[in-house]
């Protein structure tokens, strides 16, 4: 990570993108933060479902309604309304595999990178906000902590004081990820909003 390491990789680390900051420092925290919370629940579901992509952050708020940009930045300067993130794993299989990820065009460009990944290594991570796909990172990985070893584990990881902390046996190393990301143009969509 850069210099300015986060203390707890926590919802705050996904806060930038969801907002609508595209820089890549913002891409790479909300994509680190999918990766140390649910690789190995991913290697999880590819072993019972196939292959498939992690698709989020989903920002929800106290109504259970997806939090658009603006209703987000609402709820964290100014209505303080409680908000949390989920992320789905979405097999390639499924029968509604298309209706997750509604864009044919998005569909036919996941395509290639959801045949083609390793899954004990990497895992495809679809970048959502509105709920809508803006980044699509094909092989997202870490050097030392891969899916498999996670889920082998039985923990995830978490970052405190810059340093990586594990329940389990292994080197931390820096996060890495592939400099391969293909951006999506967001569609309209509409949000309750209170």
């Amino acid at each position: 990570m850069t210099d300015k390491m986060i203390e707890e990789l926590g919802l705050e680390a996904i806060c930038p993108f969801l907002w609508g900051d595209d820089s890549q420092e913002a891409q790479n925290y909300a994509a680190q933060w999918i990766y140390v919370n649910y690789a190995a629940a991913a290697y999880a579901e590819f072993l019972s479902q196939g292959r498939g992509v992690l698709a989020g952050p989903f920002a929800t708020g106290e109504d259970g309604e997806l939090l658009d940009c603006n209703r987000l930045k609402n709820a964290l300067f100014e209505s303080g309304e409680m908000w949390t993130a989920s992320v789905s794993y979405i097999p390639v299989g499924r029968k509604d595999f298309a209706a997750a990820i509604p864009q044919p065009e998005i569909r036919k460009r996941l395509a290639p990178a959801l045949t083609s990944y390793n899954p004990e290594l990497e895992v495809p991570i679809l970048l959502m906000r509105n709920a809508q796909a803006h980044v699509f990172l094909p092989n997202f990985r870490r050097e030392a902590f891969s899916p498999r070893y996670l889920y082998e584990i039985g923990t995830t990881e978490r970052v405190a004081g810059g340093k990586v902390i594990l329940s389990g046996p292994g080197q931390p190393t820096p996060f890495h990820n592939s400099v391969k990301a293909e951006h999506f143009k967001p569609i309209s969509v509409t949000f309750g909003v209170r």
